[in-house]
């Protein structure tokens, strides 16, 4: 049953992607990033101050909570949220050039092989044949698309 969750979470990457495309033949990749985490700030705003007015418990809970989470932990946060403003850009820029077809495809494949990688040399997890095959595939299906 858990498995039906990630149902919405595909379905918003995937029109997600379009719906940005269609946003950048108005704004520019800085713009649209600014207009997003202005919208994305009131969202926030207005959700603190409905946990703020009607459940003050959690907001306690959640100040302990950022009080023991570790200091380094912010640092690598922040590096993160970095990197992330820079991938967004690029993601304008390549998808001024690029159809979403080619684009999103693209990037979730690459995406898939960098976890696969990455989680085999650095977090040192478990690989098997099966994987690495479908890798293989993911590499096959990117240079057929592109």
């Amino acid at each position: 049953m858990l498995e039906l969750y990630f149902l919405p979470i595909i379905l918003y990457f995937a029109i997600a992607t379009f719906i940005k495309k269609l946003y950048i033949k108005h704004l520019d990749a800085i713009d649209l990033l600014f207009l997003q985490h202005i919208l994305y700030t009131i969202i926030f705003i207005g959700l603190f101050i409905y946990i703020f007015l009607y459940n003050k418990k959690s907001i306690s809970k959640i100040i302990n909570r950022y009080k023991k989470f570790p200091k380094h932990l912010y640092v690598l946060m922040i590096l993160s949220i970095i990197f992330s403003i820079y991938a967004y850009y690029l993601s304008v820029m390549l998808l001024r050039k690029y159809d979403v077809t080619v684009y999103f495809p693209v990037i979730r494949a690459g995406t898939l092989i960098s976890v696969f990688l990455i989680g085999y040399f650095i977090f040192n997890e478990k690989i098997n044949v099966k994987q690495i095959s479908g890798v293989i595939l993911l590499l096959l299906g990117i240079y057929f698309i592109k």
